[in-house]
């Protein structure tokens, strides 16, 4: 899944992994990013592909391959994106490895976007995903603006 927060939660969207024959559709993938990433404000973040025991070799392949055609994408159009591991996002986020704790996390963060279905848990694991990347990014840059442009004062309001 895609999802695009950049206009908030309330104007969320997530759009499904284009597939041709069970395979990520490089061209389309292509189109849809650069659709969503029309600026140079646009960054990506990435659940970094881990091996999942019990798949068989012919399945790993192809999700290795898919993984591998979004980053070349990604590369191509020039984004900027971070790889983040599974456990990081979530372990930030206050989350378990349970799909529907995720899923129900999502709903209370989107509630435009319907997730109402137990097997809508990878629509909200790409919502929350894009959040955690949201959250880390703007403590970053502010602590980045901050080392770099300390406030010379502080002014507060009098009441």
């Amino acid at each position: 899944r895609i999802s695009d927060i950049t206009h908030g939660p309330n104007r969320a969207q997530v759009e499904e992994m284009p597939h041709v024959k069970n395979i990520v559709s490089a061209p389309d993938l292509f189109r849809l990013v650069k659709v969503l990433c029309t600026d140079d404000q646009s960054f990506i973040f990435v659940e970094q592909a881990q091996s999942m025991p019990g798949q068989g070799i012919a399945s790993s392949f192809i999700y290795g391959m898919g993984y591998g055609i979004v980053l070349g994408v990604i590369a191509s159009l020039g984004v900027p994106y971070t790889l983040v591991r599974p456990h990081v996002w979530k372990k930030a986020l206050g989350l378990s490895r349970d799909k529907e704790q995720s899923r129900l996390r999502a709903m209370q963060l989107f509630p435009s976007v319907d997730m109402h279905r137990k097997k809508d848990h990878n629509k909200a694991e790409a919502l929350l995903i894009a959040w955690y990347g949201m959250q880390k990014s703007q403590v970053t840059l502010t602590a980045r603006l901050a080392e770099r442009h300390p406030p010379v004062c502080d002014v507060q309001s009098e009441a």
